[in-house]
């Protein structure tokens, strides 16, 4: 339908729906590195395929801990 769909989780759920989205075996997703501070942004087919897959990821932070 055109629409951006948001999706914030963490950890293995992430790593589910990646194996779901991507149609990623067990033996695959095993070996699959996961990010940490960025975002996978999918972009899908009408049929949801995957087109294009573009991580981006977050300017790091440097804080003083006083």
């Amino acid at each position: 339908k055109g629409q951006t769909v948001l999706i914030v989780s963490h950890g293995n759920a992430l790593r589910a729906l990646m194996k779901y989205i991507e149609k990623l075996s067990d033996e695959q997703i095993e070996h699959t590195e996961m990010m940490f501070g960025g975002a996978l942004v999918y972009t899908l087919s009408k049929d949801g395929g995957v087109v294009h897959k573009e991580l981006r990821e977050t300017p790091s932070r440097s804080y003083d801990y006083v």
